[in-house]
This record gives structure tokens, sequence and C-alpha cells, in this order.
């Protein structure tokens, strides 16, 4: 049985004095927000590290629509999320992952997952990818992803992100449509108890796109059950270029991945 709205539980009293935002100064900020938008916004961007900062705020009209914020400020989203934390909290908890399965659990201080996304990072130069490419993940759940997402934004390069559940032309639709270069997935993706192969399903992707002048993406496989070759693909971020990538559809194949 629903609990009625007017029959809602409050937190305990421990809960709410340490809350960062009490009820009136919600209120508060929230009027500010309506009677003096630049000038609140203006301030919360300070919450945050740019490279430049913005000197204007909004932008927008209804007709026709156009809406910016920040148009001219430079940020990094990479380093707000990591980097910005390492002087002080390096040895904190950056990700607690629980997996699918019972007893699978990893934890990342934010010091390690600089680490691993510099070194992504280095594996995805190594590449060629830069500045303004599109890479699409279709990945499950995993701190592996989180670690691809922070390593493309440091480059400057654009992530589209494919939810593993969606099937083969879904995920073909959305490779073609960001005129992604190279695809991340893995060889198998757990949900509800099941293992749900991704694959094939990448591979049919593949074939479903029609791409007569522009190369097919290169796609790399993280896999799960045999993580030497995920450790294989990120030894470039050191520079040994000569290490075996992963499980690679080469620039221009069109077909079953090897």
């Amino acid at each position: 049985m629903r609990t009625a709205m007017a029959d809602r539980i409050p937190p305990p009293a421990s809960a709410a004095t340490g809350t960062h935002c009490t009820p009136a100064q919600y209120d508060e900020l929230y009027a500010r927000s309506l009677s003096d938008p630049d000038s609140f916004w203006a301030e919360q961007a300070q919450r945050i590290d740019w490279v430049t900062p913005p000197s204007k705020i909004s932008n927008w009209s209804y007709d026709p629509v156009e809406i910016k914020w920040f148009e001219d400020g430079v940020l990094n989203l990479c380093y707000n999320c990591v980097d910005r934390h390492l002087a002080e909290r390096s040895a904190e908890t950056a990700i607690l992952f629980e997996g699918d399965k019972p007893g699978v659990t990893r934890r990342l201080s934010y010091g390690e997952l600089h680490a691993e996304v510099v070194r992504m990072a280095n594996c995805l130069k190594a590449l060629g990818a830069g500045k303004g490419d599109r890479i699409t993940l279709y990945m499950p759940t995993s701190p592996e992803a989180i670690v691809l997402m922070l390593a493309i934004v440091r480059i400057g390069a654009i992530h589209s992100i494919v939810f593993a559940g969606f099937g083969a032309r879904a995920l073909a639709q959305r490779i073609e449509a960001s005129g992604s270069s190279l695809v991340f997935t893995s060889d198998v993706t757990y949900r509800k108890g099941r293992d749900v192969a991704l694959k094939p399903i990448v591979s049919e992707a593949i074939d479903l796109l029609s791409r007569s002048e522009s190369p097919y993406p290169r796609v790399f496989t993280f896999e799960r059950e045999r993580s030497e070759t995920w450790e294989a693909f990120l030894r470039l971020g050191h520079g040994h270029g000569g290490a075996r990538i992963l499980h690679v559809l080469p620039a221009g194949h069109k077909g079953t991945e090897p």
C-alpha cells in the first residue's frame, strides 16, 4: 500500500542537522534564481574550475528558440570530476562499484581513478583520437565505462553513450548519426542474473552501417572474463605501441569480429 503524500515520514533529526541546504535556504536560493538569474548562476559557476571563466552567463530567446549558457567559458569536465579533488581527497573513494554478481565489489580512490583515466586518455591519443572526434560506448555498468567516459572528455572528444540493452539496429543508428570512428563494448554484460552477450550485437550493428565514403569504425572489446586483453590495450597508455589491442574490427572491415 502506497503512503499518502500527507503521511510522509520526515528524515531523522541527525540527518537534517547535517544537510547542505535547509528548506528555508532552498526557498531563498530559488527566489534569487528567478529574480536575478544571471547573478545567481554566475555565483554558482564559481563552484567549479574553469580554464577561462565565463563573462556571458545567459543568452536566450524563445522566438526564435536559441538558448546558451556560459557561452564564452572554457572548462574540462574530467578535470572537475577528478583532478580538482587530488590535492585533498586523493585517498578518498571516488567510485564504489557493486556488480550484478554477488561479491563483486571494487573501490577506486580519486588517485587511482586519475591514474586509470590518464592511462586511457593516452591510449585514445595513441589510436589517433582527439578533440571533436566521436566515440561510441556500448558498455555494461562498470568502472571501465566511467574511465572511458572521463578519458574521452579529457582529450576533448565526444562520447555517445548507448544503453547496452538496445539492439543492433538502434546501436547502428546511433553510430551512424554520431559519425563515430571508435566503438567500445564488452564481451558480456550481467543483468538480473543473466549473461547477455554484447559482441554479437555490435558485429550485427556494424553490418547494418551504410558508409559509402567514411571508413567503418574500429571496435574494441573489454573482455570481462579475460582482463589481460584490457590490460594489453591499457599498456598503450605507457607508450608500448606494439601491444596487441583487444579484438579489433579494422577500419574498412564489415563483418564478424575476429
